[in-house]
């Protein structure tokens, strides 16, 4: 079924994985300098430094992180982005194939479905989740980066003070663990998954 919904993105003109290989590259950069950034004035106890910075401007980031010396790291992310966005891509087709399934299973017509799948399609709330992400991925990845470039040894996991998921009560809970080696969920910076709020900070 999922072969089915690509065919008919194909037939629409959609190709997920291209539009997400342009647009993944600037959210990481974003993310990149807000999360190394942070860090960094975490560890030297200074204010937060983005420069002109503004979100989506992806060009001043890439200065601010050159001109902060943390871009240790970011090439590596950049390098990610095809199969970054290929599986984001999967998991949207497989969204669609459910509905497309729905439709189907419920005699709708095909135009019914159609516009069903089109509203998927475009669910707004679907793209901001992307997005975030991408940005809290790269942030998190950022800011272990910058620890280690600071030479901190020690972090803790720390989770917002709302309703924390299983894994991350785990990871805060294990206290100090070495900057880089894996929390008791296995993750190795936060996020541990979508829309979560954790962070990892120096002990």
């Amino acid at each position: 079924m999922v072969a089915a919904v690509a065919l008919w993105m194909a037939s629409q003109g959609v190709d997920p994985v291209e539009g997400l290989a342009v647009l993944l590259p600037g959210l990481y950069v974003d993310g990149w300098l807000v999360g190394a950034a942070s860090a960094r004035a975490m560890v030297d106890g200074a204010p937060l430094d983005l420069g002109d910075w503004t979100p989506g401007d992806t060009a001043v980031a890439q200065a601010q992180i050159e001109a902060l010396g943390v871009s240790a790291g970011l090439a590596t992310l950049l390098d990610g982005v095809p199969d970054a966005a290929r599986d984001i891509a999967d998991g949207r087709l497989k969204d669609l194939a459910r509905v497309l399934i729905d439709g189907t299973d419920a005699g709708d017509p095909a135009d019914v479905v159609g516009d069903a799948l089109l509203e998927e399609a475009g669910d707004p709330a679907r793209a901001a989740a992307v997005a975030t992400g991408a940005v809290v991925t790269a942030a998190g990845l950022a800011a272990m980066a910058a620890y280690l470039g600071a030479g901190v040894r020690m972090g803790r996991w720390v989770t917002d003070s709302g309703n924390v998921c299983p894994a991350c009560r785990a990871n805060a809970d294990a206290g100090e663990v070495p900057v880089g080696e894996p929390y008791p969920s296995g993750a190795v910076e936060a996020p541990q998954h979508p829309r979560c709020r954790c962070q990892v900070v120096p002990a």
